[in-house]
């Protein structure tokens, strides 16, 4: 295995001795050409996903891999040169599963998604919400009086199409109303 594990009663354990952690950020990746996978290991000049030999070396500066890999790079990147401060955005669920009410808990779970959304927030260890995942046609009964944008991951059946995007140029027109 590399010499990386030592073995105990016939299992195998990474040995921390041998290992060391390095930022992926100050490293060269390799790029698998067959089976498209990028890692910053390779083993044996093979690639550790499909044991191809096809693979191709990404600098640390090489255009591809910011092309492939910049969305969560550059933020880590900014943090760690210019010493930026670290963001979080959370992100919640709201559906009809989570509104069960508890008799020993004042409001639903979704209640204080929708109230954490609007940025009301009744516990001081819980932020405001940033990004609130719905149903696709949000019947919900959600104030979105300051939403900025609506994203639609699946499209809804055919029946169902035109009350979604209806749904969606209502709350459009909402925020654009002079």
């Amino acid at each position: 295995m590399f010499k990386l594990c030592t073995e105990s009663e016939g299992r195998y354990y990474l040995s921390p001795r041998k290992l060391k952690l390095i930022p992926g950020i100050y490293t060269t990746w390799y790029k698998c050409n067959d089976c498209k996978e990028m890692n910053i290991v390779v083993a044996k000049n093979k690639c550790v996903n499909c044991l191809s030999e096809n693979i191709e070396i990404l600098d640390v500066n090489s255009k591809r891999l910011d092309s492939e890999k910049g969305f969560w790079r550059s933020p880590i990147q900014k943090i760690l040169t210019n010493h930026e401060k670290i963001s979080n955005i959370t992100v919640e669920e709201h559906t009809a599963q989570l509104s069960q009410k508890d008799a020993k808990i004042a409001i639903a779970t979704t209640e204080e998604y929708e109230l954490r959304f609007q940025d009301i927030i009744l516990d001081v260890l819980e932020g405001p919400v940033d990004i609130l995942s719905c149903t696709t046609t949000m019947e919900v009964g959600i104030d979105i009086g300051s939403l900025t944008a609506v994203g639609l991951r699946n499209v809804p059946p055919q029946r169902r199409t035109t009350s979604s995007v209806r749904d969606v140029l209502d709350v459009g027109e909402r925020l654009y109303r002079p």
